[in-house]
């Protein structure tokens, strides 16, 4: 399979909106904006899901291997921007419910070892609330 320039496969429209967003970008850089939106995507595709991911930006596909007889052959897989963002909202998704049961485990540490009754007075509650958790 061969990698195909982005370019080619974008309909007039779509490269007239590329066209305009990239003098957007350039004027935002040059009245002082720090960070183009398209570095913040891959950067926060690279914090989230490593140098892979930032190198399968670049390279605009990723690799992939299927099997075929007794062997397995390399496939380019294109990499699209939709892709890119579906994968950031997915990751804010789960980097969010940890940091909430991550506050949720400090509330009830801190609640317990401030309370009269110590940890026994939170305890019904965290038991209903870990019954929730496990559900997910």
């Amino acid at each position: 399979m061969a990698v195909v320039n982005l370019k080619d496969l974008l309909t007039p429209e779509e490269k007239a909106r590329v066209e305009q967003r990239y003098k957007d970008r350039t004027t935002r850089q040059a009245t002082g904006a720090k960070v183009a939106p398209e570095m913040w995507i891959i950067a926060k595709l690279g914090v989230y899901l490593g140098w892979g991911a930032v190198e399968a930006v670049k390279r605009g596909y990723i690799e992939s291997f299927e099997k075929n007889g007794d062997s397995f052959e390399k496939v380019l897989v294109p990499f699209t921007l939709d892709e890119a963002l579906m994968l950031i909202d997915a990751a804010d998704a789960v980097h969010n419910q940890m940091t909430a049961k991550n506050q949720s485990a400090t509330y009830y540490a801190t609640a317990g070892a401030f309370s009269k009754e110590g940890f026994s007075a939170l305890e019904k509650d965290l038991k209903k609330r870990s019954e929730i958790a496990f559900d997910e």
